[in-house]
């Protein structure tokens, strides 16, 4: 597969491999590895400095390895050393490792520091420094013959078992996005087939199903990949013949990888090159890959197969339970609809009773008036009968009125002529009681006047009705 799709453009730094953005370094001394992408070795130059420390010391005082590399710093005056670190430190001497960029600063620091002495507070003797270029840190012969020598349980005639195969780490991957041969694995195949015939090339990153392979098998040395994404990558490169092998190691031993811009940029990768202790291409290797690869294919098909089917039952449950609403959305419809025909049937059925009260009450209204008609008639001619009757009763009544008056007139004269000529016995008696009774009723009138006067006028002082009537009767 192609490495551009597996990772992101972004650069960042790993725990053992980085990218140097301004580097400088002499032209002349970079080697071509790839150059469809811009991509050279360059040789790394380490300086050895050693400084004897003299016997003899005053006491009390001591001196850090620290001052003793500033001041030997102070005495390379321009050039640059990175990296510059303790390597060994005894009570007899501290050696120094130092990187330079070009061969050319490395001689100057040599000629500069190599046969100088310095003093230093607490010695009483001078200090000698020795330098000289440091070999690389990069395996040779001796070492790979004698860890395959040492390992009993590998078997030389089977390839990746043997000095066969090329472990490069610390590899950019935007430096060999979008490959022209397909994939990354074709394109390291195309640039170590300088040294011979390439059997296979193995990069584990660019397989995701390596992450799921245990350490052992997997291929995967890189920690930072184990944790998550990074930015580098390594590569097992593998030949037929051991003479490729070494030419491969020989070049690329003691180089750092580095990438010329068109602006005249060059930026460096630090890089580990080694020969493969893990048997990583062996065939034992390679088929425990495959069955377990079969294993995680077959596990992973499975937990497909597991969601798959999970998928379908959530799916039933989705489409039972959307059939359960839609059946009881239905029922719940069809009562709706019950109740609505219902109530339109008690509402018809309401409306004929209305209907039918009305027309019995018209009904009965017409027949009711009908019959307070016939009533009223004969209520009518009954009144008239009584009125005749009362009538003829009162013209009755008249006459024997009439006829008494006309008897009774002559005995009223008769009556008034007696009294005036002889006077009614008891009259002044009688006379005197009607004034008397005449008096009382005047006097009652006046009093009830006096006391009501007198009420409105008493309200306004205070006193009670009570009070104003006892003083009256007083």
């Amino acid at each position: 597969m192609p490495l551009g799709n597996d990772v992101s453009g972004t650069e960042k730094k790993g725990p053992t491999e980085e990218v140097d953005d301004e580097f400088v370094c002499d032209s002349d001394e970079l080697l071509p590895f790839y150059t469809y992408r811009d991509l050279y070795l360059r040789p790394i130059h380490k300086v050895r400095i050693q400084v004897d420390l003299p016997k003899l010391r005053q006491l009390g005082q001591s001196i850090s390895n620290w001052e003793i590399r500033e001041r030997l710093k102070k005495m390379l005056g321009k050039v640059e050393l990175s990296d510059f670190k303790v390597q060994e430190s005894t009570l007899e001497e501290v050696v120094f490792v130092a990187t330079v960029n070009t061969g050319v600063n490395a001689k100057t620091a040599i000629s500069l520091l190599n046969g100088i002495t310095f003093r230093a507070i607490g010695f009483t003797e001078p200090l000698s420094v020795k330098a000289e270029c440091a070999k690389p840190d990069f395996p040779t012969r001796i070492d790979w013959d004698a860890f395959f020598a040492s390992n009993k349980n590998l078997d030389e005639k089977e390839p990746g078992e043997r000095p066969d195969t090329v472990y490069i780490s610390g590899l950019p991957f935007d430096w060999f996005k979008d490959p022209i041969e397909g994939s990354t694995e074709n394109t390291f195949k195309h640039i170590f087939a300088e040294y011979g015939e390439v059997i296979c090339v193995d990069i584990p990153q660019c397989d995701p199903i390596r992450k799921e392979m245990d350490q052992e098998i997997s291929g995967i040395q890189l920690s930072s990949w184990l944790l998550g994404q990074d930015p580098f990558f390594e590569a097992y490169i593998q030949f037929r013949e051991y003479v490729s092998f070494a030419q491969a190691m020989a070049f690329l031993g003691g180089k750092n990888l580095v990438q010329k811009n068109p602006n005249g940029e060059i930026r460096e990768a630090k890089i580990r090159v080694d020969f493969d202790r893990t048997s990583h291409l062996s065939i034992r290797k390679i088929t425990q890959r495959k069955l377990r690869r079969m294993c995680l294919e077959y596990e992973r098909d499975k937990q497909e197969q597991k969601k798959m089917d999970e998928s379908k039952r959530l799916e039933e449950m989705i489409r039972e339970e959307k059939e359960k609403r839609d059946r009881d959305e239905r029922e719940r419809v069809m009562r709706a609809l019950l109740r609505a025909e219902r109530r339109q049937r008690m509402r018809e059925k309401r409306d004929f009773e209305q209907l039918l009260r009305k027309k019995l009450k018209h009904r009965l209204t017409h027949k009711l008036e009908k019959i307070w008609k016939e009533r009223q008639k004969g209520a009518k001619a009954l009144l008239r009968h009584i009125a005749e009757i009362y009538r003829e009763k009162q013209q009755l009544e008249k006459q024997r009125l009439e006829e008494q008056k006309a008897l009774e007139a002559p005995i009223h004269e008769l009556a008034s002529a007696f009294v005036r000529e002889q006077g009614l016995p008891m009259e002044e008696e009688i006379r005197q009681r009607i004034l008397r009774k005449q008096e009382l009723k005047m006097r009652t009138r006046i009093t009830s006047r006096m006391i009501t006067e007198c009420a409105a006028e008493t309200k306004r002082k205070g006193y009670k009705r009570s009070q104003m009537k006892v003083v009256f009767e007083r």
